[in-house]
């Protein structure tokens, strides 16, 4: 059963939760720092400047050094970056390069290996493009001057949001773990939350899953261990989920529920997952409840047992407002979750009457009101405000005609 069930909020009702700090615990196997066959790290270009990076002879494991070669011209300058003093906020073109490398060299061998230089360059040229970011031009630049890279991808992050780049959000947020040094983020051992992923020539096809959800909600199940909530008209997270490795795990085995298209009413509200992920929610409980309600819908037998003077209020606002609070239904089945639907599930987990305006007109009144304010003290998506709305109208003409 569904713990805390006067928090659990329907989908229409989403709180402007705000995005947690993903700190998930991590594990995986530190490399040697300076192994003689393993020193290289790799090598890039700015513009016509060649760079290879390669762990420097005084690099340690509590402080790793890593020497960055730089060919201009046919000019050779070797400089050796102290891993631990880089800071992403403030830091030198060839200090996040020599960072991103090393990071890289963390990294487990799978086919989730992540480019962490090459995938930061591609988001420099869309700050360029944005008048975000000013690239270096030479050697100069690339050694003094310093940025703030964590801003800049967070700058394309929100722009990649509005366009609803999902695919190349995800290379952001592995971006930003990176950063934060939660290398756990990048490793082939936090596989796709949802999604099956697709191997072609050890190279990964999909990494993402979105769930597209009634009210213009999307839900994207991502490598970073992550759920996230995303509202598709003004492209602003509405919640953030960091999950376990297990949670991850479970979110994947959900999907292979039969018919797990009938949780979508559901599934946009947090609480649905962290009642899922702890073991608190019953489904079974979940579908006996869906098939009831779809069945009062069909039947229109969902106030039968309420007074007849509560009935001809409910026809009367049903009339004025045009509004049904009973719910949204798209080809039988349930969409929007009004609070009327909101009160019937919860006293249906409880075991308790699902007559929610009860039996007598003082009852009716007493549910209309608390209706009235749970609409008011939550918040919505840009989608429902205006569903809200009218069934908060529904409920006024409602009481005024009690």
């Amino acid at each position: 059963m569904i713990p805390a069930l006067n928090n659990f909020t329907m989908p229409q009702g989403i709180n402007n939760y705000t995005q947690q700090d993903f700190k998930p615990e991590t594990s995986y196997i530190d490399k040697p720092e300076n192994p003689i066959s393993d020193s290289f790290l790799g090598n890039s270009m700015i513009g016509n400047i060649c760079l290879s990076a390669e762990y420097s002879d005084k690099s340690s494991y509590n402080n790793p050094v890593i020497s960055v070669t730089m060919k201009s011209n046919d000019i050779l300058e070797k400089i050796d970056i102290n891993i631990n003093s880089v800071n992403p906020e403030n830091a030198t073109s060839i200090e996040m390069f020599a960072f991103c490398k090393y990071t890289e060299s963390k990294l487990p061998d799978s086919p989730m290996f992540f480019a962490a230089w090459e995938k930061l360059t591609q988001f420099q040229e869309i700050a360029e493009k944005n008048n975000m970011f000013e690239p270096a031009y030479n050697t100069t630049d690339c050694k003094n001057i310093k940025k703030d890279w964590d801003s800049m991808v967070n700058n394309v992050n929100n722009i990649l949001m509005k366009e609803g780049d999902y695919n190349q959000l995800i290379t952001g947020k592995k971006l930003e773990g990176i950063f934060s040094g939660d290398i756990g983020k990048c490793s082939t051992k936090y596989q796709v939350c949802g999604m099956k992923i697709h191997y072609d020539k050890e190279e990964i096809v999909e990494d993402i899953g979105i769930w597209n959800l009634p009210g213009h909600i999307d839900l994207m199940f991502s490598s970073t261990r992550e759920i996230v909530c995303i509202d598709q008209n003004s492209s602003v997270i509405l919640w953030s989920l960091s999950l376990s490795e297990e949670e991850a795990d479970l979110s994947r085995s959900f999907f292979s529920l039969p018919e797990t298209e009938i949780y979508k009413p559901y599934v946009a509200d947090i609480n649905f997952w962290k009642s899922y992920f702890d073991g608190s929610l019953d489904l079974n409980r979940l579908d006996e409840f869906n098939k009831i309600v779809e069945d009062k819908n069909q039947n229109n037998s969902f106030n039968e047992n309420c007074p007849d003077e509560v009935k001809h209020a409910w026809d009367t606002a049903e009339e004025l407002s045009g509004f049904n609070p009973f719910g949204i239904f798209a080809d039988g089945k349930i969409e929007y979750f009004s609070e009327y639907l909101k009160q019937m599930l919860i006293n249906f987990l409880l075991g308790t009457d699902t007559n929610v305006l009860g039996n007598t007109k003082e009852q009716a009144y007493e549910f209309a009101q608390t209706a009235i304010n749970s609409i008011e003290k939550n918040n919505y998506n840009s989608y429902y405000t205006e569903i809200k709305n009218n069934e908060k109208e529904f409920w006024k003409i409602f009481l005024a005609n009690l």
